[in-house]
């Protein structure tokens, strides 16, 4: 009798050990064919010839907010940029605007200075285009980036569907880091993204939302404004 008690335990162990492994598999299985379709689906979108495209990027902490508005079509772009400081004393608002002509050349736009600068097609400044490309906004790759980080990402997230500004998306939440992430389903491109860390005395939230349009951006978009009364900058 002792016996079959003995068998009847190690039995009901090696279940649940069982449906545990089963459970994990099915949980790294899931995830890594959702991982692997969202990177496929920015592969093809960054093979494709990306031509007019509007990207808005936000990021909200407890003291700053920053904006990336970029519009970008054939070869052309304009980038505003935006800040919200909200402790400084004397300077919560700044904003800053570059023009890629059709040229090649740049001009540099400082709002609140009312100044204005003007760089040739040669120029160091004019051929930096950071955060202009697509693939700056597209974090998932990240996820595969070695096999070994492709099974942690795998088995160390939680992935569920959600709605993001209406839109389809795959919710990636870490299991053990303050972190979570929102891809479109449609795109595979992150369009949310939030983290949270905290000091001694405070507990801070960090958001950022990324809004990526196709086919949107007219001529109108790039046209310099009027900068009557601005100085140039040498």
């Amino acid at each position: 009798m002792k016996d079959n008690n003995v068998n009847n335990k190690k039995n009901k162990i090696l279940f649940v050990v069982l449906i545990i492994i089963a459970i994990i598999l099915i949980h790294f299985v899931r995830n890594a064919i959702i991982i692997k379709s969202l990177a496929n689906k920015v592969e093809e979108l960054k093979s494709s010839e990306l031509n007019n495209y509007h990207i808005k990027w936000v990021s909200y902490s407890f003291d700053t907010t920053t904006v990336f508005d970029i519009y970008y079509k054939d070869g052309m772009y304009r980038k505003d940029t935006y800040k919200l400081d909200y402790t400084h004393p004397t300077l919560p608002y700044t904003k800053v605007s570059e023009y890629k002509l059709k040229d090649g050349s740049k001009v540099g736009i400082f709002e609140l200075d009312q100044k204005v600068k003007t760089y040739d097609k040669n120029d160091e400044q004019t051929q930096d285009d950071s955060l202009i490309s697509i693939a700056n906004f597209s974090h998932i790759e990240m996820y595969l980036v070695t096999p070994s980080s492709f099974i942690n990402n795998c088995l160390l997230n939680i992935i569920t569907k959600d709605k993001n500004n209406g839109e389809d998306v795959y919710k990636v939440t870490s299991i053990f880091d303050d972190k979570t992430e929102y891809f479109s389903c449609d795109t595979g491109l992150t369009v949310r993204s939030d983290s949270w860390y905290s000091t001694n005395t405070n507990f801070y939230n960090t958001r950022t939302d990324i809004l990526i349009e196709f086919d949107c951006v007219t001529d109108e978009d790039m046209i310099v404004p009027d900068l009557e009364g601005y100085t140039n900058i040498d």
